[in-house]
């Protein structure tokens, strides 16, 4: 499982590639709000292992949430983009 690109952006499933520019950003915000919720979740887990991580301890967290996220999450970021499609075509 690779934490993906340094900058912390999370790189885009294979089968949005080709989706509309909407459902991507759509998508993207999904799989952003993802990363923080599993940021919030994982804090605690890694609160020991941060003691160990010296000078990068802080990213520790959100390293690890990047990961599962570009690992392909926990479906979350589908979920959510499936939901703003839904509430955009109402909206239109």
């Amino acid at each position: 499982m690779s934490a993906g690109p340094i900058d912390g952006s999370i790189p885009l499933p294979v089968a949005l590639r080709g989706a509309s520019p909407e459902r991507r950003q759509a998508w993207e915000a999904g799989a952003g709000f993802e990363r923080v919720l599993l940021s919030q979740l994982l804090e605690p887990v890694t609160e020991d292992m941060a003691a160990d991580a010296g000078p990068y301890a802080s990213e520790l967290t959100d390293a690890l949430a990047g990961a599962v996220v570009s690992g392909g999450g926990i479906g979350l970021a589908d979920r959510l983009a499936d939901q703003i499609d839904a509430q955009q075509r109402g909206a239109a």
